[in-house]
């Protein structure tokens, strides 16, 4: 539950003029239907003291409809913009619940306070975020927003019937392209600014990015020639585009990793996007499947995409999006489906079980028209991964733990530096002995075997994916 306190800079004080307000916002007083506000003279924010309240209630849409219309009649068009689905909606409250805010500018858009009769609030709302305690503060008003392309509209921030502010406003434009593309530029303004040595994945249905060092190099272990034809297709996309137009070719792709859990699908993707990030700074947005996303926040992420194209967008688990999450499994299928409107969008997506989504995901083209598939490693493919990892250790004796981990995924081999690591630590060693890296082997085979005799234990494969537990 929401604790919060309301407060106002100014003196609520009971007279017939406050009444016949609140009944004019609230529909209260269904005889006078056409009650008068005027703007104080003088150009003030407010109205004079008794005309000053803070409603006992808040607002429905109509009746903030009613009181823009009443407020600003010069305004034809109002619609009431329900911001909670979308990506950009946590740096818009960010840029609105700042009392301070009177007037500036960012990203071409420019901004100023202007007098409104609605009462100017704020509300103090405690809340649990990832686990950690914070206060945010939610201001009511109207901004007047001007963009660099003409654009021109009011921007109203008030109390709904829930008692809740900054989850929906009132715009005075015939649709909402413009306020839109207004949160879209305030996030990329307002976002943390990462070094330049350091790649940012947006995640836009969480407050935080993610964060990849671009020097740092994975071990990718794929058959021959599977890893650099990925990167080539990849890279393609972002050089050729005039060779699309030339040939009449949409200009979208999307890729697909299928197959079991920790085989390196996220790994290669997290590989992609460093290498194309060196060439080119693209823009990368990422759902994951710890998000419990909708279909419309969804399509919004894409709709981002598209207004920053040419860019990246990352989808993992994608069978997850309708297991887990809220997205339905006929929205999640139109969008793929409708790729070909995504203009200068690469998606990137993994799949453990494409399957449980529709039997057809890996073969219709208008969803994906490359599908890579990922199967457990090999002996030889275990080996090349060891000696990457373990750099120093006999050939001897990691070609028996190769030959011995038949089955074992990439994220079991990770786990294996983990554990040996640990017992390192634990030793008060300087490095990882052979009888340390065996020790460690036969901790995680014993667990293996554990598992495949359907008993419980800890699942590996999460520390290969994007989600930070």
């Amino acid at each position: 539950m929401e604790n919060f306190e309301l407060f106002s800079d100014y003196p609520v004080k009971e007279s017939l003029v406050q009444e016949r307000l609140v009944n004019a916002i609230f529909r209260e007083d269904p005889v006078d239907d056409k009650v008068n506000i005027e703007l104080p003279a003088d150009g003030t924010n407010f109205l004079p003291n008794e005309a000053r309240i803070f409603p006992p209630r808040g607002m429905t849409p109509m009746d903030a409809t009613r009181y823009m219309r009443q407020a600003f009649p010069g305004q034809p068009h109002w619609i009431c913009w329900d911001t909670r689905e979308m990506p950009a909606s946590v740096f818009l409250q960010e840029f609105i619940d700042s009392p301070q805010t009177q007037q500036g500018a960012i990203s071409g858009w420019s901004w100023r306070r202007i007098p409104c009769s609605y009462p100017e609030s704020i509300k103090w709302v405690e809340r649990e975020i990832k686990g950690k305690r914070k206060f945010q503060k939610y201001w009511t008003g109207a901004l007047e927003v001007s963009g660099h392309k003409g654009e021109s509209f009011i921007l109203f921030s008030y109390m709904d019937g829930a008692a809740r502010i900054g989850d929906s406003f009132m715009v005075s434009c015939p649709d909402l392209d413009a306020p839109y593309r207004f949160a879209t530029d305030l996030e990329l303004a307002l976002r943390p600014k990462p070094k330049s040595d350091v790649l940012t994945i947006e995640v836009p249905l969480q407050r935080d990015n993610i964060l990849l060092k671009l020097d740092e190099k994975e071990h990718v272990c794929l058959e021959d020639g599977r890893l650099h034809e990925i990167e080539e297709q990849c890279l393609s996309f972002f050089e050729d585009r005039e060779a699309y137009a030339k040939w009449g070719v949409a200009y979208k792709r999307g890729f697909l990793f299928v197959g079991p859990p920790g085989t390196g699908k996220t790994m290669t993707i997290r590989h992609i996007a460093r290498t194309v990030c060196r060439k080119r700074k693209i823009p990368i947005l990422a759902v994951l499947s710890a998000d419990k996303v909708e279909d419309s926040q969804l399509a919004k992420v894409f709709e981002q995409a598209v207004y920053q194209a040419p860019s990246i967008v990352i989808l993992e688990e994608l069978d997850s999006l309708t297991r887990e999450s809220k997205c339905t499994r006929s929205g999640v299928l139109n969008l793929l489906d409708g790729l070909s409107s995504n203009e200068g969008v690469l998606v990137l997506a993994t799949s453990n079980n494409p399957g449980d989504i529709d039997p057809a995901l890996v073969h219709r083209p208008s969803r994906f028209d490359r599908v890579w598939r990922f199967e457990l490693p090999s002996q030889a493919l275990r080996l090349r991964y060891l000696k990457d990892q373990f750099t120093g250790h006999s050939s001897e004796n990691l070609e028996k733990i190769a030959c011995r981990s038949d089955g074992w995924s990439y994220a079991y081999l990770k786990e294996l530096w983990n554990t040996a690591a640990l017992l390192t630590i634990r030793a008060k060693g300087d490095e990882i002995s052979t009888e340390t890296l065996n020790q460690a082997f036969r901790l995680l085979a014993s667990q293996f075997d554990a598992g495949r005799n359907n008993q419980v234990f800890p699942d590996m494969t999460r520390a290969l994916g994007f989600v930070n537990n």
